[in-house]
C-alpha cells in the first residue's frame, strides 16, 4: 500500500499574529502615550488594555515558547505612541529599545518577525491635535513613523504589513476610530479616511521598496466572503455588489 502524504511547501510560515494594543500592556509605561484604543475602550468593563498578557515585558518568555511550539514566523505591530508618543518628534528611546529587544530575539530564535506598521492605534495626541485619520496631515504623519522603522528594521525584515483590516477600519469607522462627535452625522468622513490611509500606504510601501533590500509590502485585508441567498439573478447580482463594496473597493485601491 501506498501512502500520500500532503505537505506544506518549503517555506510555508507557520506561526502566530497579534497586535500591540492586545497583548504588550505597560499602556503607559516607559514614555508611551494614550492610544486612540486606549481612550475607546475606556471605562467599558471588558476591554481595558493596560495590562493584558504583558508581553512587553515577557517577550523573552513568549519567544521560547513560540521556538517550542515550532513557530517559524511571528506577526506582531508596533504601536505608533510608543515609539512617538506624540504621534511625530524624537522617538522614545524605551520604546525604541523594546523593539530592538523583540526583533533581535525573534532572529536569534530562527522565528521571522513579520510586522505589521498600523493596526487601529493612532497616538490619541494626534486625534487631539487635528482629529487623526480625518485630516490629511495624518499621511504625512504617518510617513514619517513608518520612515523610522523601516530604516531601523530593515536590514532584519523584509516583509511587511502597512496597515492591518482597513476594510473594517472603515466600515466600523466609529468603533477603529476616535471621532469627536461633530462628525458623527456626516457619512463623507469614513471614506476621507479610507483616502487618506490609502496615500499613507501607498507612499509607505514605496519606501519599503526603496529602502529594504529584497523587501516586500502588503495589507492585511480583513476580506469576508460574500454568497447569494439562491442563484437567482437578483440575488446575485446583490452578492457581486456587496463583494465590490464590502471587499473588491479596497483591493483595487491597494
Amino acid at each position: 500500500m501506498q501512502r500520500n502524504v500532503n505537505k506544506m511547501p518549503d517555506g510555508f510560515l507557520w506561526g502566530a499574529s497579534t497586535s500591540a494594543y492586545q497583548v504588550e500592556g505597560a499602556a503607559l509605561l516607559d514614555g508611551k502615550k494614550m492610544s486612540q484604543m486606549d481612550v475607546l475602550n475606556q471605562n467599558t468593563g471588558f476591554s481595558d488594555a493596560s495590562v493584558t498578557s504583558d508581553h512587553y515585558h515577557r517577550y523573552k518568555e513568549d519567544i521560547r515558547l513560540m521556538k517550542e511550539c515550532g513557530f517559524t514566523a511571528y506577526r506582531f505591530s508596533f504601536s505608533w505612541s510608543r515609539i512617538f508618543p506624540d504621534g511625530v518628534g524624537e522617538a522614545n528611546p524605551k520604546g525604541v529599545e523594546f523593539y530592538d529587544g523583540l526583533v533581535n530575539e525573534l532572529v536569534k530564535n530562527g522565528i521571522k518577525p513579520v510586522p505589521t506598521i498600523y493596526h487601529y492605534d493612532m497616538p490619541m495626541a494626534l486625534v487631539d491635535k487635528y482629529d487623526g485619520w480625518i485630516n490629511r496631515q495624518s499621511v504625512e504623519d504617518f510617513v514619517y513613523y513608518a520612515e523610522f522603522l523601516i530604516r531601523r528594521y530593515g536590514d532584519r525584515i523584509k516583509d511587511w504589513l502597512i496597515i492591518n483590516e482597513q476594510s473594517i477600519i472603515v466600515e466600523f469607522w466609529k468603533k477603529k476610530n476616535y471621532i469627536p462627535e461633530k462628525y458623527y452625522d456626516d457619512p463623507q468622513i469614513k471614506f476621507q479616511i479610507n483616502h487618506h490611509m490609502n496615500l499613507a500606504q501607498a507612499r509607505t510601501s514605496k519606501l519599503i521598496h526603496e529602502y529594504v533590500e529584497g523587501g516586500r509590502a502588503g495589507a492585511a485585508i480583513g476580506y469576508s466572503p460574500i454568497y447569494g441567498l439562491d442563484s437567482t439573478p437578483k440575488n446575485m447580482l446583490a452578492m457581486l455588489n456587496a463583494e465590490d463594496l464590502k471587499n473588491h473597493y479596497f483591493w483595487m485601491l491597494f
